[in-house]
């Protein structure tokens, strides 16, 4: 197979920077395994030198090019959107009949900002996976790739790729050239709260052995001319014993040579080890300090003392090994004595470069979801990358004009009274409605003044245009009611990530859903503010609704309880979406957020999360209507079933393992036959479903997730709704049902 592997284009401005030019080596390990595999692999990396490599099919023909694989970090997330967007332009006029495959760190928490007619998206590791997916062996169109267990057996980087491309061969730390980078381990054990690469690679530490580094030294020495090394990853010295191996080893096989490695300080603080790293020939240690505050350093969850850093900077420096300390400023919470504490310690511990680094939340980081949850922010930039308030100045003051400007600029096209800091001004209200749309201008006037002509009044109206192509956002930039603030995607994030944006900026002690497709009856809110007022215990709140399709209308009471809902949540998802009210403050205080590798069933999936690890969470519905929901031709509720049934039992699985059960059970597929009252095959399969019922039954008895009463309650209406669908086979479920309420009524299993 012939594959094209490409890294995407770099903002032209941003708020980090994008000057360090060096060998992409993960994709270079990827090529060199599919190379191996026998595929024909081209390469060009459009992150050092992009040109308009798909404005015509010329390349994609001349090599013959039957998939393309892009390289994507969450900053080129828009570079990488250009690529595919013209990859698709190409199929969509008949020029190019290939597929498009993207991986990279922007996939482990962005995959869903990806548009759908993207064929393959590898998250975290590609080695495995990816090969697996061009094969046709990985049938999903999205999945999580297959970690490497032993680095030892992957092949090195395909550098004869790399090696005549003008990367920058050199380092201010060190003199050596040409000095090439290596990479030598994945995953990092700690929970630094402003880090995402947990999420790419993963918090188990997997390292190649000190042999297998010191044989790709001796090759890149022998073959490339390497003259110096930059191991650049986040923890080469994480695993003392290897450290110690691999310079003893250098030392022992006469191969010390200049390098320079990313280093914690808690790993070598010891003067021994930085002696013995000297005399193997370190020249360099890159250390993520961060700050000089212990404060700051325990509120970013280091584990690592102020103290520690001053000792192996200094002992470091005795040793002829020069430092350079990484530092962040800006993070939430730091005071103007953090500050001050950092440029004590700086001045104490001398490093020999410092890297000053405003900071911003990253997707996937502890902060970003902290800054999500609380709106502390001023801008979202186009990427998804949150920028804290105060940013623009700390950046002007560090960087210059040049980096902070585009984040005003990349923020999409903000309505008219929008900016967090205008909202911030105003009153703060009761309520806040959530309302995301795509493509929804057909309904989306009537669900606006559904909310607009409610009887309470107290709310702000958050409306989200996901990137539609309709006259969706036309029609929200009418709309002329202070109480509305108008937020836009200039890309598709879907429909869990713009859910996440607007609760980050909601204000309201109580959040009300609310579909743009749907009809809220005009007593809604005062009805679920007026309970959630008195039963403070309660976190989500539903009720009663009308549902609509085509001139069809029918009823829907769903169980009020707590204990009802949360026993019937197995067999259906019995809390409406579209009227559900949650408590801002619950949510907020437990960092609580949809899902956003949930393309379907968003909601499902947080009702289960909560029950499994909230068990303080209540649940209720109310018996008054609350509005009408529509079932519209092309909804995901229709259109997409499958993918949306899919994301629905993958919401179950952990709920299964509650209740003991295995994710490799067999007796797990019966489930279908309740879940969804699918018809079944034989009078056989009807006995083994009421069989899996007793199995449910048992395993509630033992590990006591759900009411016993409630739990036999919403079993036998699955089972009475999957009978009705299986009428053919009335006289064997008769009996099969009598049995069962037998076995109910007498207490037993």
């Amino acid at each position: 197979m012939n594959v094209l592997m490409l890294t995407s284009p770099a903002p032209a401005r941003a708020g980090f920077s994008t000057s360090e030019k060096r060998p992409p080596l993960g994709v270079g390990t990827l090529i060199a395994i599919l190379e191996r595999a026998g595929h024909t692999v081209q390469f060009d990396d459009q992150y050092l030198a992009p040109w308009p490599i798909f404005d015509s099919p010329a390349f994609l023909a001349k090599h013959k090019i039957e998939v393309v694989g892009i390289y994507c970090n969450t900053i080129c997330l828009q570079g990488t959107l250009s690529l595919v967007r013209k990859l698709q332009y190409l199929r969509e006029h008949g020029l190019w009949k290939g597929r498009i495959a993207v991986g990279g760190p922007h996939t482990s928490y962005g995959a869903e900002s990806l548009p759908e007619y993207i064929d393959h998206i590898c998250i975290g590791e590609g080695d495995i996976t990816f090969p697996e997916m061009i094969n046709g062996q990985e049938k999903r169109r999205i999945a999580v790739g297959k970690k490497v267990e032993d680095l030892d057996s992957l092949p090195m980087p395909a550098w004869r790729h790399f090696i005549y491309r003008g990367y920058n061969w050199s380092s201010p730390w060190d003199e050596g050239y040409p000095m090439y980078t290596m990479n030598t381990s994945r995953g990092c054990p700690f929970s630094c709260t402003f880090c995402s690469v947990k999420g790419v690679w993963g918090r188990t530490y997997r390292f190649m052995s000190a042999e297998r580094v010191m044989e790709d030294v001796e090759v890149m020495r022998r073959y490339y001319g390497m003259q110096a090394a930059y191991f650049r990853e986040d923890h080469f010295t994480l695993d003392r014993q290897r450290t110690l191996g691999f310079c003893e080893g250098l030392l022992r096989r006469g191969m010390v040579f200049p390098w320079l490695c990313e280093s914690r300080a808690d790993s070598i603080d010891s003067p021994e080890v930085i002696e013995l790293m000297a005399k193997a020939g370190c020249k360099a240690l890159y250390i993520g300090v961060e700050s000089g505050s212990q404060r700051m350093l325990d509120l970013l969850k280091k584990h690592e003392q102020v103290e520690q850093f001053e000792r192996v900077i200094k002992k470091a420096r005795a040793c002829g090994i020069r430092t350079y300390a990484s530092m962040i400023y800006g993070v939430p919470g730091e005071t103007e004595e953090d500050v001050a504490r950092t440029e004590a310690f700086l001045a104490r511990a001398n490093p020999h470069y410092v890297g000053r680094n405003i900071f911003a939340g990253l997707p996937g980081s502890e902060l970003y979801d902290e800054l999500r949850a609380t709106g502390r922010y001023d801008y979202e930039d186009e990427n998804g990358l949150l920028y804290p308030e105060g940013y623009e100045e700390r950046a002007r003051r560090a960087y210059g004009h040049e980096y902070f400007a585009v984040v005003s600029k990349a923020l999409g096209t903000p309505a008219p009274a929008t900016p967090n800091q205008v909202m911030r001004a105003a009153k703060t209200p009761e309520v806040s409605v959530i309302m995301p749309a795509g493509n929804a201008a057909a309904f989306a006037a009537e669900a606006v003044q559904s909310i607009l002509g409610q009887s309470f009044g107290d709310f702000e109206l958050l409306l989200l245009d996901d990137a539609s192509t309709d006259d969706t956002w036309q029609l929200f930039q009418a709309q002329r009611d202070p109480r509305i603030y108008l937020h836009r995607n200039e890309t598709r994030l879907g429909v869990s990530a713009g859910l996440n944006k607007l609760l980050g900026q909601a204000r309201g002690r109580f959040i009300a859903r609310m579909d743009a497709d749907d009809l809220s009856a005009p007593g809604r809110l005062a009805a679920q503010v007026d309970f959630m007022r008195r039963n403070p215990d309660i976190w989500v709140c539903g009720g009663a609704y009308t549902a609509a399709e085509g001139e069809r209308k029918w009823h829907c009471a769903p169980p009020a309880t707590d204990a009802a809902i949360k026993a019937g949540l197995l067999f259906d998802n019995n809390l409406a979406h579209p009227f559900v009210m949650l408590n801002g403050e619950k949510f907020k205080e437990h960092g609580i957020r949809y899902d956003e590798k949930m393309t379907a069933a968003q909601d499902y999936e947080l009702w289960l999360r909560l029950l499994r690890q909230c068990p303080e969470a209540r649940f209720a519905n109310l018996a008054r209507n609350l509005g009408q929901y529509r079932r519209l031709p092309g909804a995901v509720s229709t259109a997409r079933a499958d993918e949306k049934r899919a994301m629905q039992f993958r919401a179950l699985m952990p709920v299964f393992g509650k209740l003991g059960f295995s994710k490799t059970d067999q007796s797990l597929g019966l489930h279908k036959y309740l879940r969804f009252s699918e018809e079944v095959e034989s009078e056989t399969g009807l006995a083994r479903v009421f069989e899996w019922a007793l199995q449910l039954r048992r395993a509630n008895a033992a590990h006591g997730l759900f009411a016993a009463a409630e739990f036999d309650s919403a079993l036998t209406g699955a089972l009475a709704a999957m009978l009705e669908r299986n009428k053919r086979f009335a006289g064997a479920g008769a009996r099969l049902f009598s049995s069962w309420a037998g076995a109910v009524k007498a207490g037993g299993a």
